[in-house]
C-alpha cells in the first residue's frame, strides 16, 4: 500500500521512470508487439475466454512445450480454463513458476491493498527475470475521466506513481502511454476530443501499459 513513508520516496525517483508517448491510434498493436510470449510459460491474470493474451500465446508458441494458464473470478471463464487444463489458482497455487504474467484492464479494478499483494504473489511466481505485463487506462484524458465516472469497480491509477512504486517491488519498469481513439466513436467526435484534451491541457491519449522485469531476489 502507498504508506506515507514509500510514497515520498516515489516523488524522489520521479525522474527515474518517465512515460514515452507513443501516437498510435491502434495501440493495442504496439502492446502485442512487445508483449514475448516465445517459448514462455504465461499466466494471464484476470483473463476471459480466449483472450487476446491467449491468441497471441498461440500465434507465438505453435507447437511448443511451453503452457498458457489463466486465472480469473467469472464462474464462465473458470469453467473453460478447467476444461482445458488452463486453470492456476494466483492466490493459493505454489507449483509452479512462470516466464510472463499478464494482467490485462484488470489492475485497475484492485484496491490499493489488493495492489500491493498483487505485486509481491507476481514477484514470487515469476522466474528470474520474469517479466510483468500491465495495461491500464490513461487518467489524464477526459475520455477515461468520463469512462471511470460510469464504472465504480475502475480505481484511478496514477501510472508514473504506479511505474515508480511498482520498482519497490523487485522489478524494474518501463513505461508507456499511447492510442488516441475510441472505437466506438466515430472520427469527428474522436478528432473533436483529441483538441478538446489538448485545449484544457489533458492528453489524447487512452492507453497506459507496463513492462515490469523482476531483476532480484527479496
Amino acid at each position: 500500500m502507498k504508506n506515507l513513508t514509500n510514497y515520498r520516496e516515489i516523488m524522489l525517483k520521479k525522474n527515474i521512470v518517465k512515460p514515452k508517448y507513443l501516437w498510435f491510434t491502434t495501440f493495442g498493436s504496439f502492446i502485442n508487439n512487445e508483449r514475448n510470449f516465445l517459448n514462455k510459460d504465461v499466466l494471464d491474470f484476470g483473463c476471459d475466454i480466449e483472450s487476446n493474451c491467449y491468441k497471441q500465446f498461440l500465434i507465438q508458441n505453435n507447437n511448443s512445450k511451453n503452457k498458457y494458464y489463466g486465472f480469473d473470478l467469472s464462474h464462465t471463464t473458470i469453467n473453460w480454463l478447467n476444461e482445458n487444463s488452463f486453470y492456476y489458482d494466483f492466490w493459493l497455487d505454489n507449483n509452479k513458476k512462470f516466464d510472463v504474467i499478464n494482467a490485462s484492464e484488470v489492475y485497475e479494478h484492485l484496491e490499493n491493498e489488493l495492489r500491493e499483494n498483487f505485486l509481491k504473489r507476481c514477484f514470487d511466481l515469476l522466474k528470474s527475470g520474469g517479466v510483468l505485463y500491465i495495461d491500464i487506462p490513461y487518467i489524464a484524458n477526459l475520455n477515461i475521466i468520463e469512462f471511470f465516472r460510469r464504472d465504480r469497480t475502475h480505481k484511478p491509477v496514477a501510472c508514473e506513481d504506479e511505474a515508480i512504486y511498482i520498482n519497490q517491488f523487485g522489478f524494474e519498469t518501463e513505461l508507456f502511454v499511447g492510442g488516441y481513439t475510441v472505437p466506438y466513436y466515430g472520427l469527428f467526435v474522436n478528432l473533436y476530443r483529441i483538441f478538446t484534451n489538448l485545449i484544457l491541457g489533458f492528453k489524447p491519449f487512452l492507453v497506459t501499459f507496463i513492462i515490469a522485469k523482476k531483476i532480484n531476489e527479496k
